[in-house]
């Protein structure tokens, strides 16, 4: 199997393919959102493919030859996955993920697999995301899209020891995502500095930086994609980024989804390790924790969900449309990466308990499932929170507490007061015992040495 091994446009001559590759659509799918199976070796992928540039034989049965598939990202190729089937369905790994190189032939990039949006009420798919579902090859060196490095631990360390942070005060413009792809962001940032004089940097991976302001004062950027060099800070400090990105369909950071089912638009927001970077400006590391405010513009009539409860008025745009301006409470204070924030036209189950005011949210194509095993959902989280808060001796430390099925999510993520699961666990078809009884899993790349693997 060839994974980001070959350029745009070349030659994928016919052969027979050594490995045994067998592709196999899911029951249930429509056309343009095919869901396979591609088994290679103890290897299962899951993908969809962008495009098809060579097809196998129609018939099953008929000889392997070679198949070679673009591998986009967004609405850029950036490699091409070569293998062999069975059947002439299209079959590939659409979803896959660039980690390094600005060029888009993909040649000795890390690529990583991502499960499809699954359509509505025809889904039949697995319940439960395969655990095969991490890194498949590394070839080059380097973190994150597109070449991003992460923090090393002495310039954590350095940037602890220096800084303290206060609170952030976040409002994410999400209007530009409803027909395309444009997020915006205005931060503020209150901090203090145990040096004044000295110098830092706060992460922002942005396509643009549209203001920033130290203090009160214009700054001019010493800005590199990635991070934000600060210099001759004060004992307090306040900072201000303005920033836009387009970067939107990474399934990383914020993470933009078109419901094939009706064509509506959902977004989240997936920060775990190192992501919240993505979407506003911050000192991304755990130990630096803080108090947040968001507030969130929105296109009508999308609910938008946060940590804490928040309401919304509405407003009128720039251009006259609809929109509705969410604030939220603050949250105690967290690190950058659970802090979330899922938006949409959901559609939303609610319970108000003597303790709790509890929520569970699915992309409306799945609302006659999602009310079919709402009460389920309620009952074990109201159980669940009353046996936590016995357990430790406190109650979870306030009343809102929402679980998000999200569409294009891999696995789950327990952000504080704000869960997010993958929408393939909203059962399509009874289930068996079998898998009301699954096997253990995990929603990062590590199971199941992370030691936090869910039954």
């Amino acid at each position: 199997m060839l994974l980001g091994g070959g350029r745009a446009g070349e030659q994928v001559d016919d052969e027979v393919a050594a490995p045994r590759l067998a592709a196999r659509p899911r029951l249930g799918l429509g056309p343009l959102e095919r869901r396979v199976d591609l088994e290679h070796g103890e290897r299962r992928l899951l993908g969809r493919p962008r495009q098809v540039l060579q097809r196998a034989p129609a018939q099953p049965g008929a000889p392997l030859r070679r198949l070679a598939l673009e591998v986009a990202h967004g609405d850029r190729q950036v490699g091409r996955l070569g293998g062999a089937q069975h059947v002439g369905d299209e079959a590939g790994l659409g979803g896959a993920r660039r980690r390094r190189g600005d060029g888009l032939d993909g040649g000795g990039d890390l690529l990583e697999q991502h499960a499809p949006i699954l359509p509505g009420p025809t889904d039949n798919a697995v319940r439960r995301p395969s655990r095969a579902r991490r890194r498949l090859s590394v070839s080059a060196a380097g973190d994150g899209i597109g070449g991003m490095a992460s923090l090393t631990q002495d310039e954590a360390a350095a940037r602890s020891a220096l800084v303290s942070v206060d609170r952030y005060d976040v409002h994410l413009d999400l209007t530009g995502l409803q027909a395309g792809r444009t997020l915006r962001s205005d931060t503020t940032i209150t901090f203090t500095s145990r040096d004044p004089g000295a110098e830092t940097f706060v992460d922002v991976v942005a396509d643009r930086l549209l203001g920033v302001e130290l203090n009160g004062e214009q700054v001019e950027p010493a800005f590199d994609g990635e991070r934000l060099r600060l210099t001759g800070l004060a004992e307090q400090n306040v900072l201000r980024v303005r920033a836009s990105t387009d970067r939107t369909e990474q399934r990383t950071g914020l993470h933009r989804t078109v419901d094939p089912a009706d064509g509506e638009v959902y977004v989240w927001t997936t920060f775990e390790p190192d992501d919240a970077r993505r979407v506003f400006a911050c000192f991304d590391q755990p130990d630096l924790k803080a108090v947040f405010a968001f507030r969130v513009t929105a296109p009508e009539p999308w609910l938008v969900v946060h940590n804490t409860p928040g309401e919304a008025v509405a407003v009128e745009g720039a251009d006259g449309s609809a929109l509705g301006e969410w604030t939220f409470e603050e949250t105690p204070r967290l690190s950058t990466y659970v802090t979330a924030v899922c938006a949409g036209p959901f559609h939303e189950v609610r319970r108000r308990t003597a303790d709790h005011d509890l929520s569970v949210l699915s992309r409306r194509s799945l609302r006659g499932f999602l009310d079919d095993q709402a009460e389920e959902v309620l009952d074990v989280t109201e159980q669940g929170l009353a046996w936590f808060a016995e357990h430790f001796g406190q109650p979870f430390p306030q009343r809102h507490y929402a679980q998000v099925f999200c569409p294009d999510y891999q696995g789950a993520m327990e952000n504080f007061g704000c869960v997010v699961w993958t929408d393939s666990m909203v059962f399509r078809t009874p289930p068996t015992a079998e898998a009301e009884r699954p096997a253990p899993w995990c929603c990062c790349t590590r199971w199941p040495t992370c030691g936090s693997a869910t039954w």
